[in-house]
């Protein structure tokens, strides 16, 4: 008779980083959410609808469309809050991933025209 333990699946942090991976690092608690939000590149060509699963002053939880090709560095716009974060992933998972806060912006304080697509992209998605 074999254990349910040995039926599952071995995996290791070195074959994909994982939320577990990074649980232990973060510097503080993320909050559970459920908030809009959208994924832009840095120079707003490309943008997609995702979904803030989970919060805190330094990161996120961020679920994604299957489909969409998340970029390793980006803009997060928190539709709810209307703040705009410049993020890295540090984890990746099937439909989610680990981002870390690099800086964090209120679209009302977005000044620079080179940075005015936030807003654009802000105002369509709130729109819905």
């Amino acid at each position: 008779m074999s254990s349910l333990a040995s039926k599952m699946p071995s995996q290791t942090v070195a074959e994909a980083p994982t939320e577990m991976a990074f649980a232990d690092r973060r510097p503080s608690r993320r909050k559970r959410q459920l908030l809009p939000a959208m994924v832009t590149t840095l120079n707003g060509q490309q943008k997609f609808d995702c979904t803030i699963r989970d919060i805190s002053e330094s990161g996120a939880r961020v679920a994604f469309p299957k489909t969409a090709q998340f970029p390793s560095v980006m803009y997060l716009i928190n539709v709810r809050d209307r703040v705009v974060y410049e993020a890295n992933v540090v984890w990746c998972g099937q439909a989610e991933v680990g981002v870390a806060f690099v800086q964090t912006l209120a679209l009302s304080a977005i000044v620079d025209p080179a940075m005015s697509f936030l807003k654009r992209i802000w105002l369509e998605r709130a729109i819905r």
